[in-house]
């Protein structure tokens, strides 16, 4: 919460769709935590959800509620644990805004704490079934051991995708629609390993999708700069200047503001934007 605080250059989304996709987000973790595949290391907000996924959602909510409380009194236990899972995602449905820039959806890694309430319902209600219907002590340990293997199978192919930068982010946009974050990080890993081509088109990918990042426009800007399209890198570190919050971005953005106006002639111009970066700084 003091994060979401603290990002005062993020998008705001109207109080109906930050409520209803806060009701997807609840089925979106719940199916992720019963089988951790197509994981991202982030997930763009939607801007949009349709009707049909809010009531899919409420009522699927609504079920498990209203079955964790008729059975509270002989299950404690469930209604504890789905409480924990309501409560402790609170915080990270989206409902202020969280993220780069208040653009990221749902999150895996604020799902740790929250799962803990989805694990105990799970493992204590297992235990419980399997000592009412007094299944074989031996039987259940090798289905445990067999559900434990499934998902460290799981695990163990999630963290091949994180053995370096490319391999992340390529991931990330192929698993999520409309990652401009995926695609600038993806296009500066390119650039890293000196595939200049593939790694500028990833940039001029992520302003298409999302026209007013400031990172992406800063990108695209120092690209077209060392092309010597010198009115166009304006164009696109004028964007970054005037959306960012971060000094230090702006500063970036102005510094190479001002060369790209000083290669045009426009000296006046280039000693105003030095004049800015210098009171940033």
């Amino acid at each position: 919460m003091a994060a979401q605080r603290a990002d005062a250059n993020k998008a705001w989304y109207p109080i109906s769709l930050r409520i209803g996709y806060a009701l997807v987000s609840y089925a979106q973790y719940l199916g992720k935590a019963l089988w951790p595949a197509h994981l991202a290391a982030f997930y763009p907000h939607p801007g949009h959800v349709s009707a049909i996924s809010v009531i899919g959602a409420t009522l699927l909510l609504v079920v498990i509620t209203a079955l964790v409380i008729a059975g509270w009194r002989s299950r404690p236990y469930l209604l504890v644990g789905w409480l924990w899972f309501l409560g402790t995602l609170v915080p990270m449905l989206g409902l202020e805004g969280v993220g780069y820039q208040g653009r990221q959806g749902i999150a895996d890694r604020y799902a740790y704490l929250p799962f803990i309430g989805l694990f105990l319902m799970i493992c204590w209600g297992v235990a419980e079934w399997a000592a009412r219907r007094e299944v074989p002590v031996g039987m259940l340990r090798a289905a445990s051991l067999a559900v434990l293997l499934a998902l460290g199978g799981a695990a163990w192919r999630q963290l091949g995708y994180w053995q370096d930068n490319v391999t992340l982010w390529s991931h990330a946009i192929a698993v999520t629609q409309g990652n401009f974050l995926a695609e600038n990080n993806l296009g500066k890993a390119l650039l890293a390993e000196g595939r200049i081509d593939d790694g500028i088109a990833h940039f001029y990918r992520a302003v298409e999708i999302y026209p007013d990042d400031p990172v992406g426009n800063l990108n695209v800007g120092i690209y077209e700069q060392r092309r010597g399209n010198y009115a166009s890198a304006i164009a696109h570190y004028k964007i970054t200047v005037s959306i960012t919050k971060d000094p230090e971005l702006k500063g970036a953005a102005l510094k190479n503001m001002a060369a790209a106006y000083r290669a045009l002639g426009d000296f006046a111009s280039a000693e105003q934007c030095e004049a800015e970066a210098a009171k940033l700084r």
